[in-house]
């Protein structure tokens, strides 16, 4: 609650400085737009267990994106994404007040999404090809996917660019919060855990509302025109979750260090992206220093024609939670976008998941419509 009060109150001041002292106020018309969205979507699965059932249809996803600028060089940026089962705090994805000294020079504050991936930084559905996302982003194992914080941003060149992203603050952990019709998506290593060691309980293991989050990192870009981008990034956090132990601290706190890089290579109609993060965890447990290990990857490749678009995505994470032996799991996806309309989109998708000696497939289709 206090974070809160903070932000909005440095928002707001920072709004009104802004507004007073900017030379060019007296010529500018204040400009804003409001968009949305809303994602209809149906999915299947062949032998899902723990569910009352194995296919389902609903609304999992509607936005509203909204930016205003007062002045030339401020804007105000908010998004709410309506999730059924997500809090209202869960669902107000961004509500920050971004100042513009120079191309080279930005200053942000608020809640924003967490600057690192380009897939995270595009998070809704209009704007990505494929109907489900890549596990990394959806399960926030690496990097939270927003954060109440400052960052520092910029850019220089045209054709040849290179961009900057420096930021910090506080968040609420936001690891295997459940999406998709179903619920299953961004929850995929816990439900294969419990089928390895079949575990019929409800129990979860979401730290969706866990408090006591701090943290910050850094990002680096370099791309030419809109056929390459290259970057990287790292993030550090120290992350606290209530422990139920009825000795020590009512507190446990690990400490994560992430660092991951992104590629993205386009010519023609040919578009091929992917990217590594790696995630080192550290916790001090009764006296013991305990580590664990994440890995995770992805690589898409998509032809468009026309108003189609075809791809296929591969991916794999690694878990190795205090054990010598790593956890692996694999994902595949393959699917069509058609997009009839610039506010019109309808996926279709098969994905297929292997762990251990496990194996699932599910059917996906998504249809967008845009405001």
């Amino acid at each position: 609650m206090i974070m809160k009060k903070i932000t909005i109150s440095i928002i707001m001041l920072a709004m009104l400085q802004c507004m007073a002292f900017a030379q060019d106020s007296t010529s500018w018309e204040p400009q804003k737009n409001i968009t949305g969205y809303i994602a209809m979507q149906g999915e299947y699965f062949d032998g899902l267990k723990y569910t009352s059932r194995e296919y389902g249809f609903a609304i999992p996803e509607a936005g509203l994106l909204a930016s205003f600028k007062p002045i030339k060089r401020l804007t105000v940026n908010t998004v709410f994404v309506y999730r059924p089962t997500y809090e209202f705090e869960q669902m107000l994805n961004e509500v920050n007040g971004e100042y513009e000294f120079a191309d080279l020079f930005k200053v942000k504050i608020g809640r924003f999404l967490t600057p690192l991936s380009p897939v995270n930084t595009y998070y809704y559905a209009p704007v990505n090809t494929s109907a489900t996302l890549p596990m990394l982003i959806t399960n926030h194992e690496f990097f939270p996917l927003n954060m109440d914080a400052i960052c520092l941003s910029g850019k220089v060149g045209e054709d040849f660019k290179i961009d900057y992203n420096v930021f910090g603050g506080g968040f609420k952990n936001a690891l295997w919060m459940k999406t998709g019709t179903l619920g299953f998506f961004g929850d995929e290593y816990n439900y294969f855990q419990k089928v390895i060691a079949n575990d019929t309980s409800n129990a979860t293991n979401s730290g969706a509302n866990a408090e006591h989050q701090i943290g910050g990192g850094a990002h680096l870009g370099i791309s030419y025109r809109d056929n390459v981008n290259i970057g990287g990034g790292v993030f550090n956090s120290k992350e606290g979750m209530e422990s139920s132990l009825p000795m020590g601290d009512p507190f446990i706190y690990i400490k994560k260090f992430s660092y991951g890089g992104h590629a993205m290579f386009k010519f023609a109609n040919i578009k091929l992206a992917g990217e590594y993060w790696k995630t080192k965890v550290s916790m001090d447990f009764l006296g013991m220093k305990i580590e664990s290990y994440w890995k995770g990857a992805f690589a898409e490749l998509s032809y468009s024609i026309d108003k189609f678009t075809p791809y296929v995505r591969g991916e794999y994470h690694s878990v190795q939670n205090f054990t010598p032996e790593a956890t692996e799991y694999y994902r595949y996806t393959g699917g069509i976008n058609f997009k009839p309309l610039f506010e019109t989109s309808f996926k279709l998708e098969y994905v297929y998941y292997k762990f251990k000696s496990e194996e699932l497939g599910g059917l996906i289709g998504t249809a967008i419509f845009s405001l």
